[in-house]
């Protein structure tokens, strides 16, 4: 019986080594994809307060889609005195939030588009809803190479 049962724990100590090794072997890839996407996450961040504080908006939010579009949300606290058209005021900002980004993110070179989307709050406090003021896309060839 003795031999019988350190047969077994030999089999399931055997297992284990190789369900850790898969593990392992699983580990190094994964980490390097990890380490890969938060060199973006950090300069993704790092433009969202940039930009908050750039354009004193109350709020920013950057995406990183497919590494090939950055989308920009910019939040303004005082929405622009249209009665539903885009303020002309709008399309220049949208064209310098753009600007800013072919400037200072660094992944820049590997983007085919740069889309800028300006917010507003309305309403009282609690009652708040949110409304787009303009949706803009800027190819890359439109906008040019970076300026640093």
């Amino acid at each position: 019986m003795t031999i019988v049962a350190a047969g077994i724990d030999h089999l399931l100590v055997r297992e284990a080594i190789m369900r850790n090794a898969f593990r392992r072997l699983l580990l190094v890839p994964g980490l390097a994809l990890l380490a890969a996407g938060c060199g973006d996450l950090g300069e993704v961040l790092v433009l969202s307060r940039d930009i908050k504080r750039e354009f004193a908006a109350s709020d920013v939010s950057v995406n990183l889609q497919d590494g090939r579009s950055v989308e920009v949300s910019v939040w303004r606290d005082t929405p622009p005195a249209t009665d539903g058209a885009v303020a002309p005021e709008s399309d220049a900002m949208a064209r310098r939030v753009a600007e800013y980004v072919r400037d200072h993110y660094a992944g820049y070179d590997r983007l085919a588009e740069v889309r800028v989307e300006l917010k507003s709050r309305r309403g009282a406090a609690v009652n708040s809803y949110a409304v787009s003021d303009g949706f803009y896309v800027f190819a890359r060839r439109e906008l040019g190479p970076a300026r640093k």
